[in-house]
């Protein structure tokens, strides 16, 4: 079950970590569903902070990895397809060759 703090636990919290005796941290996980669920408006409505910056930071971040995931299977594929045409070819020319050779045998 998840607890929250009073306002009075969290003025504490607060000034323990504005003295350095305490620190606040979120996980991954937590901090990038916050920041894909949440809309920047209704970020500065409740803490009169906007976030706009951060935000488009991370979701042009995430689409940057995906790009780059893309980018990367388009590459092997590439390169399975490349290498599939070389060794298509390579046996065909030496398919060739062996007809050539029975022809000239015979």
């Amino acid at each position: 079950m998840a607890g929250y703090l009073t306002p009075e636990q969290y003025q504490d919290l607060l000034k323990e970590v504005e003295q350095g005796q305490s620190s606040l941290g979120v996980s991954r996980n937590l901090a990038r569903q916050f920041f894909s669920n949440v809309g920047h408006r209704n970020i500065r409505d409740m803490t009169g902070i906007s976030m706009r910056g951060r935000k488009t930071t991370v979701v042009a971040l995430l689409f940057f990895a995906l790009g780059l995931a893309a980018l990367c299977l388009g590459l092997i594929a590439e390169t399975f397809l490349l290498q599939l045409i070389h060794t298509t070819y390579n046996a065909n020319d030496m398919l060739c060759e062996q007809i050539e050779l029975e022809q000239h045998a015979a």
